[in-house]
């Protein structure tokens, strides 16, 4: 068992070994007043919007109680209730990403949250200009009151390409889908203003198999994002990913 001090610092040294080797390029927290969907666009061929939101979804048994971030932030999730009816789709899309014409290192990673007994399913595809989509990955089914990180690196596009975050509504209310902290690492970037900055470092655990974040000491975070002046998201990567 580690003690508490060597997580830290084994937690500080993969956050450096971001900084220096693999940077994060962009990250949107949905915490900007000024620009609330950060660069991301709502489709216009889907059937409803995200909603961008703070604290508890209105519907009870679904939805998160608080952001990702810092828990008193700002989110957005796909709201359930009448009059949507099952399968109907919400879509939101990012800039543009340049190819993935330099290797592996380009990844996207977010934390999602699908509490409730009427989930519906959460997909996530590349959207290239000549009208190809392909899934990256999807998840259905409830998967508890908690946020789940998740990170892509495999079947990146070579060509330029949009994310594209698809909710689709279950079975009833109880669905609501939440996204947050959404990081484009490693990847060319562009038509964007300048990333906004994470508020805090998350702090969730992740109970299963799921790869999650380790928990810091506030004090030593604040003290190493001041030395350094660049932001990380010190998840723990997938075992076996690159």
């Amino acid at each position: 068992m580690y003690s508490p001090f060597t997580k830290v610092l084994k937690s500080l040294l993969f956050c450096v070994s971001l900084v220096i080797f693999k940077g994060p390029e962009y990250v949107c927290d949905f915490d900007d007043n000024d620009s609330p969907l950060c660069d991301y666009t709502q489709a216009t061929d889907d059937d409803f919007d995200w909603t961008r939101h703070s604290g508890s979804t209105p519907s009870s048994i679904t939805g998160p109680d608080g952001d990702h971030t810092t828990g008193s932030g700002h989110y957005i999730y796909i709201e359930t209730s009448d009059p949507r009816v099952a399968g109907d789709t919400a879509s939101l899309i990012s800039p543009l990403i340049l190819g993935n014409t330099g290797g592996s290192d380009c990844r996207i990673n977010f934390w999602c949250h699908m509490y409730g007994v009427d989930m519906g399913t959460l997909r996530v595809y590349a959207k290239t200009a000549s009208g190809g989509d392909t899934e990256l990955w999807s998840a259905s089914g409830n998967h508890g009151d908690q946020w789940v990180f998740t990170s892509l690196s495999h079947y990146i596009p070579q060509t330029d390409f949009k994310v594209a975050f698809v909710g689709v509504r279950g079975p009833g209310y109880a669905g609501d889908i939440a996204l947050d902290d959404i990081e484009i690492s490693g990847c060319g970037f562009q038509g964007t203003t300048e990333p906004p900055e994470l508020s805090t470092y998350p702090t969730t655990t992740i109970a299963g198999e799921t790869p999650g974040l380790l928990k810091y000491d506030n004090v030593i975070i604040t003290l190493f994002r001041a030395i350094t002046m660049r932001r990380c998201v010190c998840a723990k990567p997938p075992p076996g990913d690159p």
